[in-house]
């Protein structure tokens, strides 16, 4: 049965699934608005679902099954301070117009009785579908027809129609660029500021812009990823002050910043475990849906949602739902006429996390009694007799200790024993902090597994991990750029002719092409200065994190090249 006024579809099918066909061409024929659909055989575990329908559903309580079922497709709303946006999904743009149309109507009649004004030239409208060629529909806000457009703006981030995130990138990359020009004035070859200081600007002016929604345009195309990644590279590199032709994995090690899909994946999964963390939050429906997966497997040139694209990593990470908790309080002790004192303590060996709560009862300390009016303890006598010659207002604060106390020697005992005890009760418990620090870990050893696999590649030579190495205090600009260029094993000498698209330089003593290894440890031409400089017979100790960097820098200027890095 359909009801025309309200566009209800009511159905008896018995049984939902012998008869989604059906239904299905009930939709397309009719597009209500609702559906009730009575006698589904829905059980507790195992309900059904149609695109572009919410569904909601009753329990009947003597029989393991639904009773009815009511599928809901309205508009709906999102309010963030003074932006308001109204959207809809759905098959039938025809029936999507009308119902926006609706909306749009009783909100000006709102605004009419109560005063209220919204801007028709600043209200725009997009529609988003994959299909190619769509026929804009009409709406109208008031008297005035409302402007379709291409991509629009929400809280920052530009959607466009097909949902590419092209024009978000391309408005980061404007913006930032904007940014870059702070740094590339402070990051001068002689004068400039220190490598960190602009480490740091780059980090709050740059990096910060592109972290926010990275979550949501990292699944975008990787050609347009690209796009974000010369950003972040150009940033490293006047921070650091490297040559132009400097491999983009080196500057990455050399100043400790881990590529952006590493921190793209440590940012979403640090969200998702937040996201789980509250069950009562709006969204985390979005990330357990995994009935799709099939549908992601036979297709893989769809793009995955959050939670299917990540659930490799969160298996790894122990991400798991009902497993991650925010308390504050373990144990709640409610006001009782007796003194109850309980103790707590944990203990974290590499075999796990011990916890132990002791409970005691005890008889109060001396400030407690002092509140008394029969003075039992000899310490609070004392001090009463000290408050009745004093003519000060005097207040006592009780501040606890560790020292010589019963219960906490107890509880730290009793945690230490926990962690072995084949008694103790095992709790599957992480909280975000435990997570956040798995996950930077698991994103550090993947970045170090990717390092430790790169060749061909003269930073590589001397630094074995992606760790950040310990840095000079009294090092100029300057000379702290000549460091870097020597480390990373492009210079303006050794590879200026990439630049200038000439041949590389040759050693005339020698007869092959200068390289940073050549010229401080092997050239025969170089050797008097080696010996005056005591510059050691390999790259690490003559160029890494502990040595002697005066010397290289007097070795550079005795053999002419001070100036040519």
């Amino acid at each position: 049965m359909i009801n025309n006024t309200f566009q209800i579809l009511q159905w008896n099918p018995n049984g939902f699934y012998s008869k989604i066909d059906e239904i299905k061409l009930l939709i397309n024929k009719f597009s209500p608005v609702a559906l009730s659909i009575q006698e589904t055989n829905f059980t507790i575990n195992k309900t059904g679902s149609l695109k572009n329908y919410v569904t909601f559903f009753k329990n009947r309580d003597n029989h393991n099954r639904a009773s009815g079922g009511v599928n809901l497709n309205l508009c709906k709303s999102i309010i963030f301070a003074d932006d308001t946006h109204l959207y809809i999904r759905g098959t039938q743009i025809s029936e999507m117009t009308r119902l926006l149309q609706k909306c749009l109507n009783d909100l000006s009649e709102w605004c009419f009785k109560v005063g209220f004004i919204f801007s028709p030239q600043k209200t725009k409208c997009i529609l988003f579908s994959n299909k190619r060629k769509l026929t804009k529909p009409k709406l109208f806000l008031g008297t005035t027809r409302l402007t379709f457009v291409d991509d629009i703006s929400i809280l920052g981030l530009n959607f466009d129609t097909k949902l590419t995130w092209n024009s978000h990138i391309m408005a980061l990359k404007k913006n930032t660029y904007k940014s870059l020009n702070v740094i590339k004035t402070l990051s001068h070859y002689e004068w400039g500021a220190e490598g960190t200081i602009l480490l740091n600007v780059y980090r709050s002016l740059v990096r910060s812009k592109l972290d926010y929604g990275s979550i949501c345009y990292g699944n975008s195309d990787s050609k347009i990823l690209k796009i974000v990644d010369t950003i972040h590279n150009a940033g490293l590199r006047l921070s650091v002050g490297a040559f132009k032709s400097s491999p983009i994995i080196s500057l990455l090690s050399l100043t400790g910043e881990s590529p952006l899909h590493f921190r793209r994946l440590k940012l979403s999964l640090n969200y998702i475990a937040r996201i789980l963390s509250t069950p009562n939050n709006s969204t985390i429906h979005f990330l357990n849906k995994n009935r799709l997966s099939k549908i992601y497997e036979h297709n893989p040139k769809l793009r995955k949602p959050l939670g299917l694209k990540l659930q490799q990593e969160m298996m790894e990470i122990n991400i798991v739902a009902n497993e991650i908790s925010q308390l504050n309080e373990l144990i709640r002790v409610h006001s009782s006429s007796t003194s109850t004192q309980i103790y707590t303590d944990a203990s974290k060996t590499e075999m796990g996390i011990g916890l132990a709560i002791v409970h005691l009862n005890e008889t109060k300390h001396a400030l407690a009694n002092l509140q008394s009016i029969i003075l039992s303890e000899p310490l609070a006598l004392q001090i009463s007799n000290l408050l009745s010659k004093s003519s000060k207002n005097i207040q006592f604060v009780w501040i606890p200790g560790h020292c010589n106390i019963k219960g906490n020697k107890k509880a730290d005992e009793a945690a230490r024993n926990a962690i072995i005890s084949p008694n103790s009760e095992l709790i599957p418990f992480s909280s975000l902090v435990d997570i956040k620090r798995n996950t930077n870990k698991y994103c550090v050893e993947w970045w170090n597994t990717k390092w430790h696999n790169t060749t061909e590649n003269k930073l590589r030579e001397i630094k074995h991990s992606v760790e950040l190495w310990p840095k000079y205090i009294d090092l100029n600009r300057k000379n702290k750029v000549i460091l870097n260029r020597l480390r990373i094993g492009h210079t303006k000498f050794t590879h200026g002719h990439l630049m200038a698209k000439t041949d590389p330089p040759l050693c005339p003593t020698c007869n092959i092409n200068y390289s940073i290894k050549h010229i401080i440890v092997h050239c025969s031409n170089f050797n008097a200065a080696r010996r005056d400089f005591n510059i050691p017979d390999n790259l690490y100790d003559a160029i890494g994190p502990f040595s002697n960097w005066r010397n290289t820098i007097l070795y550079l200027k005795e053999i002419e090249l001070y100036n040519s890095i």
